[in-house]
């Protein structure tokens, strides 16, 4: 089987492909004109969803990187297991397990205390952007009372 076998096809279909850009494009610059010609100006809304959460949340998610997180550290990965045996009966060494523990634990609350307030602003960008491009279109058919 041929692995190029997309590069025929463009190759193939190269003029169907270059003039149907070429339209889109020029439709696309003649709406623009049109737009800004009729004043219909378009401004880019930011929206907020999804709210971050509050302090008394983020102790909730504390609690849940507790149970979650660190349950799957425990029963899934056994991760105090593996520490215990590298640190312990491999160096001998109580202390380093300990160090570990507390370098690990940090760690695991730094992803709710930092990545979830992320995450949301993450999401809130994503919802943002699809708002604002699924909305572009019907700027160019609504009339100008509504805008």
């Amino acid at each position: 089987m041929d692995n190029n076998w997309h590069n025929k096809v463009l190759l193939l279909h190269k003029k169907e492909i270059e003039s149907s850009a070429m339209f889109l494009a020029g439709f696309l610059l003649i709406l623009l004109l049109w737009q800004y010609l009729t004043g219909h100006h378009f401004v880019w809304k930011n929206i907020s969803i999804i709210s971050e959460p509050s302090i008394f949340n983020l102790l909730f998610y504390k609690a849940l990187a507790f149970v979650t997180v660190g349950a799957f550290l425990y029963y899934v990965v056994k991760l105090w297991k593996i520490l215990k045996i590298i640190c312990i009966d491999l160096f001998g060494s109580p202390k380093l397990y300990y160090e570990v523990k507390r370098i690990v634990w940090p760690i695991v609350l730094l992803i709710t205390l930092y990545i979830t307030p992320k995450l949301f602003d993450l999401l809130n960008d994503i919802l943002s952007f699809l708002y604002n491009i699924l909305g572009l279109p019907y700027i160019f058919f609504l009339p100008s009372e509504y805008l």
